[in-house]
């Protein structure tokens, strides 16, 4: 009998995503949120409390009760890598002033 070899996939750790334009990473949940209905919005924070020192691009799903972030982050050295990572149909905006201090500016 043959030994099967037990094949576990490897969760993958977003600090270790390298994300290109041909392949970005928020493209196919942003089409799911639009699918849905639902509004995508990226959030561009400075370094936040989870990863210090860092830029971080967060994904949020706005809906009519609401927004929620979701799991999908782009961790970057520097706000240009950031930016360069921002699909191209949505446009920046700078912060509001009601938005969280570490939040520098969104996407819609």
């Amino acid at each position: 009998m043959k030994k099967m070899k037990n094949k576990r996939k490897k969760l993958v750790n977003p600090k270790d995503i390298l994300v290109t334009r041909e392949e970005h990473y928020f493209k196919s949940p942003i089409e799911n949120a639009l699918k849905n209905h639902f509004m995508p919005v990226i959030s561009v924070y400075k370094n936040p409390k989870d990863y210090p020192k860092k830029y971080v691009a967060r994904l949020h799903i706005v809906n009519a009760q609401g927004g929620s972030p979701t799991s999908y982050v782009f961790i970057a050295d520097t706000l240009r890598e950031v930016e360069e990572a921002r699909p191209n149909d949505l446009t920046a905006y700078g912060r509001f002033p009601d938005d969280d201090p570490c939040i520098i500016q969104s996407w819609f």
